[in-house]
């Protein structure tokens, strides 16, 4: 393999480390009815970022409402304690007024042991972005009254 072949490869992998629990999230939602795109790419003058755009794990719409959602991995840390680049990633979203949704898979780890959840680990998360999905999509409504 060539250096130029490897390089390539690298500018277009998009399989992301949390891409099975990002699939099943995808595919839960888009049997619900609602449209699901992978890593979309959005910008803002807002971002922090040198070039302005961020990256979402899913665009997440339905009629008008679009949301995005990150699928945050070990690498994240928790909800509570997120790295400095998690939190930079966060407040790029509040400072652009961009609704987000974060689901935490190590969170949701520690509270299902903490809270004895015996239903297997797909499941949670189906349960868990369906219903911050649908209290995103409310929130929606209510801004559009």
């Amino acid at each position: 393999m060539t250096k130029k072949f490897i390089n390539q490869r690298k500018k277009t992998i998009s399989e992301n480390f949390g891409s099975s629990e990002i699939q099943i999230i995808a595919k839960t939602l888009t049997d619900l009815g609602f449209s699901c795109v992978f890593e979309p790419k959005i910008y803002s003058d807002k971002f922090s970022t040198a070039n302005k755009i961020r990256n979402p794990d899913l665009k997440i719409s339905f009629g008008k409402m679009i949301t995005y959602l990150e699928s945050d991995g070990k690498v994240h840390q928790t909800l509570e304690m997120p790295n400095d680049r998690t939190q930079k990633r966060n407040e790029d979203f509040e400072r652009a007024e961009i609704p987000y949704i974060l689901i935490n898979h190590e969170t949701l780890h520690e509270l299902k042991k903490i809270l004895k959840i015996a239903i297997p680990k797909d499941d949670l998360i189906k349960i868990i972005s369906v219903y911050c999905v649908l209290e995103q999509y409310a929130k929606f409504l209510a801004k559009e009254k």
